[in-house]
């Protein structure tokens, strides 16, 4: 292989070590649940909990069969399939499985997620280094580069909450975790389409509003800073960047 398709092999390769180490996490994880037997739909917090990783389980794996034979026979024999991998493809699955990882369920191991967040994240941006040609502008893919970063740690990760009427709050995060994944993911495939302008007004809008009122209503209770530093960054980086933008499309 050639250096370059060494770097495109070690990118596929990100996503299947994310892919693999948060799914055994989120395996230990569920399964440690009933071993134990947790109630999990005990309440309707667990019961959105475990139905949804059951379900971005099962779309993961329907969606990696009908989409992505081609990058995972690539592992294996990276001359003859590395040529046909599709990054949107891999990029709308990683956003499928990372709806099980923002759901806090009982043995969660966060330090294990975030391992496997910061390998695709690696991978990310190998990207943009492998591909910086194929963007338009440089200054303009770094800052997309680091809002979208930024933009992916502040999904707030659904958590119970001490509450006494927990209800609007669990409806809050519930909309924060799916919406914020679904522009997540979007804004990837438009990076890994070698879009250097990812600078979209409604995914930041949602964002914020959503992650306000997480930490709002929440407040007396706790305050999310690891969200409330994120989002703060991404509406810093999204200034940043769309002054940046509309000077260099003029």
């Amino acid at each position: 292989m050639t250096n370059k398709e060494k770097i495109y092999y070690t990118i596929n390769l990100s996503f299947y070590l994310y892919f693999l180490i948060l799914i055994g996490e989120r395996l230990y994880s569920f399964i440690f649940s009933l071993i134990n037997q947790i109630e999990i739909f005990n309440n309707g917090f667990t019961a959105y909990v475990y139905i949804t990783i059951i379900l971005s389980f099962v779309g993961f794996f329907i969606y990696m069969i009908l989409k992505n034979k081609a990058s995972f026979l690539s592992i294996f024999n990276p001359k003859k399939y590395l040529n046909k991998v599709d990054f949107i493809h891999l990029s709308i699955a990683s956003g499928i499985i990372l709806l099980s990882g923002m759901v806090h369920s009982e043995y969660t191991i966060s330090v294990v997620q975030f391992i496997s967040y910061g390998i695709l994240i690696g991978g990310i941006i190998l990207k943009g280094i492998i591909d910086k040609d194929l963007f338009k502008n440089k200054t303009n893919l770094i800052l997309s580069l680091i809002y979208l970063i930024c933009f992916s740690m502040a999904i707030p990760v659904s958590y119970p909450t001490s509450l006494s009427n927990p209800t609007f709050f669990y409806i809050v995060e519930a909309l924060a975790t799916y919406s914020l994944v679904g522009f997540f993911t979007y804004l990837l495939c438009l990076f890994f389409k070698n879009k250097d302008n990812l600078f979209k007004l409604l995914p930041l809008l949602v964002m914020s509003v959503l992650d306000a009122l997480i930490i709002g209503i929440n407040f007396s209770i706790e305050i999310n800073y690891f969200v409330l530093i994120f989002a703060s960054l991404s509406l810093i980086m999204f200034v940043i960047g769309l002054i940046f933008t509309t000077k260099t499309s003029k």
